[in-house]
């Protein structure tokens, strides 16, 4: 259960999978363990690797920054090329750690290249971040940051309210929608109008890949629009940009007070620009009448 003030909504590897589109089923990860009986133990793998960086001391870490530095200096996209990408990304992005090394917890996951590409990352991803907000919660160790990827909870609250009436995209993956620029514009504008947390849930049901019909790269399947008969009485408007629809306006209200007075002020806005539009018609249609008139 993750909890922003007002505001609770479950989490699972389907929201991972969501914000990211990383595998969501197969195998679990399978992490690199202290003395085992494999053909090569994980102590004897990790001393391997170490070597491949000129590192001999078993303390020695492996620093982020030089598998950057390989991973640029490399010509092929070979199985040293992958296994270092998925430990790069998995350690400074997907579920990072503290010390800005690489986790040897992965060194076993990567050893079977072809493999790689079904384990269900997303529950490692999903595992890895619980863990972390855990113990930041529980204090069990002395960090006074959280670790694993906080940008999934972040992605996974922007677009579980309705903020300002805005509606989200919910294409998958999500973070295609977001860089650091309107990620810190939202959350910045959240905070300037005491929102954070207290906006009004989405009507879009999450995590997108578990609703019927979900197709990948694309929106939840919906039944196609039918033209409907205008009653008699009644007249069909196509709100223009600026005006906001019923939901928005649901969405953007604090209370029952606020969203009445949101539609009356919709409907002035809506009809004083439909009085200009008419005027402007109407002046535009009498100036070439007179200009015929003129030229007779």
């Amino acid at each position: 259960m993750f909890r922003a003030k007002k505001i609770e909504f479950l989490l699972s590897k389907a929201d991972v999978h969501d914000v990211f589109l990383l595998p969501r089923v197969g195998a679990r990860v399978q992490k690199t363990m202290t003395g085992n009986c494999k053909v090569i133990t994980d102590d004897e793998l990790k001393v391997e690797w170490r070597r491949k960086f000129g590192l001999e001391s078993k303390a020695d870490p492996i620093k982020l920054n030089i598998v950057h530095d390989r991973l640029m200096s490399c010509n092929e996209s070979g199985d040293d090329f992958k296994k270092l990408f998925v430990l790069y990304s998995m350690s400074i992005f997907l579920a990072p750690t503290t010390n800005y090394t690489l986790d040897f917890k992965l060194l076993r996951a990567v050893e079977d290249v072809p493999n790689i590409k079904n384990n269900d990352r997303s529950l490692y991803v999903f595992e890895q971040l619980v863990e972390a907000v855990g113990n930041f919660k529980e204090g069990t160790k002395k960090t006074s940051t959280i670790t694993g990827c906080i940008l999934v909870l972040v992605i996974c609250y922007f677009h579980r309210v309705n903020f300002k009436g805005d509606v989200l995209a919910h294409n998958l993956p999500l973070i295609r929608h977001w860089d650091h620029k309107e990620l810190t514009k939202r959350a910045k504008s959240e905070l300037a109008t005491c929102a954070l947390g207290n906006a009004v849930p989405s009507k879009i049901v999450y995590p997108i890949c578990e609703q019927p019909g979900y197709q990948e790269d694309q929106q939840p399947q919906t039944q196609p629009q039918t033209q409907t008969e205008i009653p008699k009485g009644y007249m069909l408007i196509k709100l223009p940009p600026g005006i906001q629809s019923d939901e928005e306006i649901r969405g953007r209200a604090l209370d029952e007070i606020h969203e009445i007075f949101l539609r009356m002020t919709r409907i002035q806005r809506l009809f004083y620009k439909r009085y200009t539009d008419n005027m402007k018609e109407f002046n535009s249609k009498i100036a070439g009448l007179l200009e015929m008139i003129q030229n007779r």
